[in-house]
């Protein structure tokens, strides 16, 4: 009985050691793999699926950013940018989003609510980057939502 006791153990033990040493290995792989370009290749190859996960597995929000506009991922685009914090890839996001719905301000600020904290980043690109008409129609549909 404790021969058993033992042999579980150890193979407990040597689970948990191949565990840990193929978590390591694999964090170290990671380092020089570009998972933007793995998803490209995924996503025109018709494997979504794929793209989704190396995407999501991508560091750099920098790399994830323009890949998700390009695949028309607007909304999972401006949810990273907002969580990033970073202004500019913020911006980018909203000046793409605009340009997707050509100029239907309307549902571009639909859309944009759906995205938590959404409309108060939509509020300031609009307050600071187009044109004031642009400005003027954008904040009056921001305003009734």
């Amino acid at each position: 009985m404790r021969e058993k006791q033992e042999l579980m153990a150890h193979r407990q033990y040597n689970q948990e050691q191949a565990l840990a040493f193929q978590n390591n290995i694999l964090s170290q792989v990671k380092l020089g793999i570009d998972f933007t370009k793995l998803a490209k290749i995924a996503y025109h190859e018709g494997k979504e699926d794929v793209s989704k996960y190396l995407i999501e597995n991508e560091k750099k929000i920098v790399k994830k950013i323009p890949f998700l506009l390009q695949i028309k991922k607007n909304k999972e685009a401006l949810k990273i940018a907002i969580d990033g914090g970073d202004p500019n890839n913020i911006n980018k996001v909203l000046s793409e989003t605009i340009r997707a719905f050509q100029g239907d301000f309307e549902e571009a600020v639909k859309y944009v609510a759906s995205v938590f904290d959404g409309l108060r980043h939509f509020r300031n690109f609009a307050k600071k980057r187009i044109n004031e008409q642009e400005k003027f129609l954008l904040l009056r549909e921001i305003y009734k939502f």
